[in-house]
């Protein structure tokens, strides 16, 4: 019986794959069959995530995309990456885009630079790869994109007002790039997590200087924590022939959160 979701053959960019989600579901594509393109900061964690991935011909590439913001320079370095992913004539079948950065800061402390820094990993930088990957030089009809953005975009808390926004901002722009993306059957969704045991939500525990920050975020969902590899599984989901009929949703495998 075939597997729906076998990515055998599929080549698959992911974004942040050097921790957490990215890296989950870069393993779990390369379980699957995928040949899979690593992109983060840290080329060391990469490197990492790349000796777990099974079978071959896996790429990685170091891109901080905190300097993407007002830097032409840094973006055409960025469409020079695609030209060496897509070398011989190979096209992307899927892009996830898992990078991002979290902030804790009252509205009387933001900064502009600050707000900036946030949607240029959170955001822009999932615009600005989208552009990218849509060039028909660079992918094939009938691929998939996927932007990771967070039940905080429909349920927000205090203080997190720039990460708010930009997975906020994230969620409206899908549907924009999903009817732009209907004539090459390119499928353009969102997954939208509750509480995900990463190494960010730790991050987080620690700004808010809340000995009982996780404990609570654990209570806020009805199946508690969940785990990277949870929402690795639907990413492959929407990376396959099986989800199809998805285009221009925002999915919430958030785990019952209230």
């Amino acid at each position: 019986m075939k597997n729906p979701m076998d990515l055998s053959n599929k080549y698959i960019l992911i974004t942040g794959a050097s921790s957490g989600i990215g890296k989950a579901t870069a393993i779990y594509c390369a379980e699957l069959g995928a040949k899979v393109v690593l992109m983060g900061r840290n080329t060391e964690k990469l490197l990492e995530t790349k000796k777990l991935l099974p079978g071959e011909d896996h790429q990685f590439f170091a891109m901080d995309f905190r300097t993407l913001l007002g830097n032409s320079v840094r973006r055409d370095y960025l469409s020079e990456l695609f030209g060496q992913i897509t070398a011989g004539d190979r096209k992307l079948d899927g892009f996830v885009h898992c990078a991002g950065i979290a902030s804790v800061m009252p509205l009387k402390s933001l900064t502009i630079e600050r707000l900036h820094e946030v949607m240029s990993v959170n955001f822009y930088s999932f615009i600005e790869m989208t552009r990218n990957y849509l060039k028909k030089k660079n992918s094939n009809d009938g691929s998939s994109i996927i932007g990771i953005s967070s039940v905080l975009a429909v349920r927000p808390r205090e203080y997190e007002l720039a990460y708010v926004a930009s997975k906020a901002a994230m969620d409206a722009a899908v549907p924009v790039i999903a009817m732009e993306s209907a004539k090459r059957r390119i499928r353009v969704n969102c997954i939208a997590p509750g509480s995900v045991n990463t190494e960010m939500a730790a991050n987080m525990a620690r700004e808010y200087k809340n000995q009982n920050f996780q404990e609570k975020q654990k209570k806020q969902s009805i199946f508690g924590w969940q785990q990277p590899e949870d929402i690795a599984k639907v990413c492959a989901f929407l990376l396959s022939d099986a989800s199809r009929a998805f285009t221009a949703q925002v999915l919430r495998p958030d785990g019952g959160y209230r």
